[in-house]
């Protein structure tokens, strides 16, 4: 079958999109997206184009880049250009290049998709693209979700060639005479996904010529497990797991208790099987601290707790330690200096430390609700200004202040008889010497 038929079949089939729809096409000016870009134009639709200049090969970057101009002006098509210092990216985010780029480049697509109201993003991944991705995720010891290969629909994604193989690609090019891009970092076996491209693959395809559709064909089956494995959890996920809290007792006891833990953690951040197995082992651990992506779990009395992102952040140089309790399992012990007990209700984390900013005021403890400056609450303490400029301020998400350390946390927070859940807040950095 003619590959643009091929590829119109599959579109029909997964119902990716129509012919009314607008399309933005992710262009590297490498065989594949040239390929889908002249499939799409045959069959008629309509097509912008964005292309990235990562900057990493120097010259060969550019040339790539005037070649997409050339192509977009010859064929009267709208093209979209950015270019960015990857290298410093990656270094500023803390990433490999790899990952830098991939960020780079979806969340750039997304901002045109949205901006220029077009209805989908393509990308050109094929088939072998799913196959590497299989055997990637293999080695990183992925559960069934990313053994399912490259999805065709993901959100506003779409990728129409995942039925076609990388050699149909590269003869429908030659027959057609596309003209592409070589890019020569595709031939370094430096990366994973190229070492299973140029090493692994062709010696599965020695030991078996016909592996590659073999192992398609039981990605397409672990696609379909999938499906309804997922709908069960999804059934199951609703005894475990209310408002982001796990049932211990009930987690505990489950059949696989560590992969249910996992796939209810994964819908959160990438929590790793490995950790699960930790949490479950150190149940009775109170106040043991998981992290994972931007979102902690906390081990709690009678469950896990999962919070977003971070529970404290430092804008000064201190340390902090925070545990949660029920108001049954504990007993506040108000006289330790560096230690504060709230109502975990009454405020909204994360906490933030930081120091003094000019008209904050807050509510004492034992002054009835009565709102003060909190330099004069520390002028009182004979706290001199430069000193007060030390002091560390615990507040809220929304920048309440809920804590002058170590003197006196805001009434509003206080513990009362219907106070359900506790946070205890110790200043883990402060000392005897700290001024008191």
């Amino acid at each position: 079958m003619d590959l643009s038929l091929k590829t119109a079949a599959f579109i029909s089939s997964k119902q990716l999109f129509t012919k009314n729809t607008t399309l933005l096409i992710a262009t590297s000016g490498g065989v594949d997206s040239m390929v889908l870009t002249s499939i799409l134009i045959e069959l008629g639709y309509s097509i912008t184009l964005a292309h990235v200049n990562f900057g990493l090969r120097g010259e060969e970057s550019n040339e790539d880049e005037l070649f997409i101009k050339n192509y977009a002006s010859k064929n009267n098509i709208q093209l979209f250009i950015k270019k960015v210092d990857t290298k410093e990216y990656a270094q500023n985010n803390k990433l490999s290049i790899q990952v830098a780029a991939r960020n780079i480049r979806y969340e750039w697509l997304k901002e045109i998709r949205t901006n220029h109201n077009l209805d989908y993003i393509l990308t050109a991944h094929h088939q072998s693209d799913s196959i590497e991705t299989f055997f990637i995720n293999l080695l990183r010891g992925s559960g069934i979700q990313g053994l399912k290969g490259i999805a065709s629909i993901q959100n506003k994604i779409r990728r129409p060639m995942l039925g076609i193989t990388k050699k149909e690609i590269l003869e429908y090019a030659i027959t057609k005479k596309i003209q592409y891009r070589e890019d020569s970092s595709n031939n370094t076996t430096k990366y994973l996904r190229n070492k299973i491209r140029h090493n692994l693959i062709p010696l599965l395809q020695e030991i078996k010529p016909t592996a590659t559709q073999e192992i398609e064909h039981s990605i397409q089956l672990l696609n379909f497990t999938e499906h309804y494995f997922q709908q069960y959890l999804q059934h199951l996920k609703k005894d475990y797991l209310q408002e982001d809290k796990i049932n211990k007792q009930k987690i505990v006891t489950a059949p696989h208790a560590a992969y249910l833990l996992y796939e209810i953690l994964h819908d959160y951040a990438p929590f790793t099987i490995q950790q699960c197995h930790t949490i479950l082992q150190q149940k009775d651990s109170i106040s043991a601290t998981y992290l994972a992506g931007n979102y902690s779990l906390i081990t709690c009395s009678d469950y896990f707790q999962l919070y977003p992102n971070i529970l404290i952040n430092w804008d000064i140089e201190t340390d902090f330690k925070i545990t949660f309790y029920k108001n049954d399992t504990i007993k506040p012990i108000y006289k330790q200096p560096f230690v504060a007990y709230l109502d975990k209700d009454t405020l909204q984390l994360p906490l933030h430390v930081r120091t003094y900013e000019t008209g904050d005021t807050f509510a004492p403890q034992g002054m009835k609700g009565n709102k003060k400056k909190v330099t004069d609450f520390l002028k009182d303490k004979k706290i001199n200004a430069i000193e007060r400029r030390k002091i560390p301020i615990v507040t809220d998400a929304q920048n309440n202040i809920l804590w002058v350390c170590p003197y006196r946390i805001d009434d509003t927070y206080k513990i009362t008889a219907n106070t359900k859940e506790i946070i205890q807040i110790e200043w883990v950095s402060a000392t005897s010497t700290t001024i008191l």
